[in-house]
């Protein structure tokens, strides 16, 4: 290429190219601001939008349509500590692993965990890479439990519950009325009870991926 040298006043040194080179370089940058403008509009065009908590570490590209569905799930949302007497915020994996520093909440994917069941109250427990609140309730005849899991409850319809033997699927819900009837009803009689008059129940948590809700 025939480049020659220049200087100004200052004493800049500069090199001057041809005018067809430099025209040429204009022409080819203009072509790709081009395709960047096409690139750009193509996004528009397929409506696809990143995730809020992409500040986060969410890397979902999801379309507009699905945006909020996916927002309301995300494990990257901030999330408080599922006890209530606790502060601490963050996203999902970081509650998991405050459980585990602060209040000795091992993941354990075996799911076994015996309950000193005297009255009503809330076991929490984790189990692959997933948080779960144990609820149960004592009856005059029946113990009740509802396993709910926390944070992300679309990931409920892949778990299994079994209490004592008895088997059913846990589906993804929230607390509330309708829960009830999706629980666990077990017979005092079928459940141990200890010397005090208390009773000890095993529950286990089941993962598979082809359960459906």
């Amino acid at each position: 290429m025939d480049k020659r040298l220049y200087a100004n006043v200052h004493g800049d040194i500069y090199e001057s190219v041809p005018c067809d080179i430099f025209y040429m370089n204009r022409s080819q940058a203009s072509i790709n601001d081009r395709n960047e403008d096409s690139e750009a509009q193509s996004n528009v065009e397929t409506n696809k939008c990143m995730c809020k908590n992409f500040v986060r570490g969410c890397s979902q590209i999801v379309y507009r349509e699905d945006r909020h569905k996916h927002e309301c799930e995300c494990e990257f949302n901030a999330f408080k500590c599922v006890f209530s007497s606790c502060s601490f915020v963050d996203i999902l994996p970081g509650i998991r692993n405050h459980l585990e520093k602060k209040h000795q909440i091992v993941d354990n994917n075996e799911a076994l965990a015996v309950f000193d069941l005297h009255k009503d109250r809330v076991v929490v427990f984790c189990c692959y890479e997933s948080i779960f609140r144990c609820l149960y309730y004592i009856y005059d005849d029946f113990v009740e439990f509802l396993v709910v899991p926390y944070g992300i409850h679309v990931q409920g319809c892949f778990f299994r519950v079994t209490v004592n033997g008895v088997s059913r699927k846990s589906p993804c819900v929230h607390w509330n009325a309708i829960a009830l009837d999706k629980g666990v009803m077990i017979r005092k009689t079928d459940i141990e009870t200890g010397a005090d008059g208390r009773f000890e129940a095993k529950i286990k948590i089941l993962y598979r991926k082809h359960y459906n809700v």
